[in-house]
């Protein structure tokens, strides 16, 4: 965008209808622009994530019946929300599940076909992109990677330990800064993964609250051998409300202000202060196994993140400890769970439980 009130809106749609109508809907605007492609998001969806960066909106025509379409619709929101950039759907003749389904997938808003000229001009006024600021009033420069999870054993601390080691490690001849926090306040093991003793950093911030700033947020994490700096769960449990969203929404922005990237390992509970975790985080991964139980508590936890409007949470999930002949690849089992909760899986991470245990011991 050049100017206060020029928008610049990249999409893809299916018809030339619909494009001719999106067209006429934005006509007239003053500093407006309109790039649509015609396709479908599937083969279309990775030229609309190089270009997302320079977009003031995205646009996006859907198949809500398409898994592969949804994931391809995942990965464009995740990338768009850590741009700042909003994306909007369209489609026709759409249930109420359907409309739930979008909006887990992290769309900004959506608009029914036919296309009314009123709601379309409605929506793109209200989707400028509002990146979060820090206090001095300059962007952040860190990205926020959250962990969760609905069941215990999901695997969802160890793989926030090996992406936060994995990006902390030398790349060629850079090195990205990155931070791990634990906010398992009872059972917190990063730590113990790592190696690391567990200190009081977490517990000094908690009892002195108005002393966080940026010398003791540093002062408080540990730093591992690869250059991984760690904020550990204290090594006493303490009670998941001793955290206060607004005590949260200062440690991210202090660690996004000193680190490129923070990665952040959450309880199983739902607080206050988990749900500033998710508001703040440019991608969040819910981490779940292959059963009943599991997938039966995932689905209860998407449906509360909607209950409590987070509806553009950048969300992607993540089936870990996948065994063959249980599943695998396009089993039944996994097709079965993706139909439980109405969205297809982002990740699926194959079960090395030898390896994990040498490892933990």
């Amino acid at each position: 965008m050049t100017t206060e009130n020029a928008l610049q809106v990249l999409g893809v749609v299916r018809s030339l209808e619909l494009q001719q109508a999106l067209a006429d809907a934005i006509g007239g605007r003053s500093g407006w622009t309109l790039d649509l492609r015609r396709g479908d998001l599937k083969s279309q969806g990775a030229g609309l994530l190089r270009a997302a960066r320079t977009a003031g909106a995205l646009l996006v025509e859907i198949d809500v019946e398409d898994a592969a379409e949804l994931e391809a619709l995942g990965r464009l929101t995740a990338e768009a929300a850590a741009a700042g950039v909003p994306v909007l759907a369209t489609a026709g003749d759409l249930s109420g599940a359907s409309m739930r389904r979008l909006l887990r997938h992290g769309i900004t808003d959506f608009l029914p076909q036919p296309l009314d000229r009123r709601d379309v001009l409605e929506a793109l006024q209200n989707v400028r992109p509002q990146p979060r600021r820090q206090p001095n009033g300059e962007a952040p420069r860190g990205r926020v990677l959250t962990f969760s999870r609905a069941s215990g054993g999901a695997g969802a601390t160890t793989l926030a330990v090996n992406v936060a080691h994995a990006l902390a490690r030398p790349h060629g001849r850079s090195r990205l800064s990155v931070c791990l926090l634990d906010l398992d306040l009872h059972f917190g093991t990063v730590a113990l993964q790592l190696d690391l003793a567990q200190t009081a950093g977490l517990l000094d911030i908690v009892r002195a609250p108005e002393r966080l700033d940026a010398a003791l947020f540093s002062s408080s994490l540990v730093e591992h051998r690869s250059g991984l700096r760690v904020l550990t769960s204290p090594s006493a449990p303490m009670p998941l409300e001793a955290l206060r969203p607004d005590l949260i929404e200062k440690l991210l922005e202090l660690a996004r202000a000193q680190f490129d990237y923070v990665v952040v390992d959450l309880p199983i509970a739902l607080t206050q202060w988990t749900e500033t975790v998710l508001h703040h985080s440019d991608l969040v991964y819910l981490v779940t196994q292959l059963n009943v139980p599991a997938v039966r508590q995932l689905r209860r936890l998407l449906d509360v993140i909607e209950e409590t409007g987070l509806y553009s949470l950048p969300v992607h999930l993540v089936l870990n400890r996948l065994q063959k002949g249980f599943g695998w690849g396009a089993g039944v089992k996994r097709r079965q769970a993706e139909k439980a909760l109405g969205r297809a899986f982002d990740y699926c991470i194959r079960d090395q439980a030898e390896i994990l245990t040498e490892a933990a011991n």
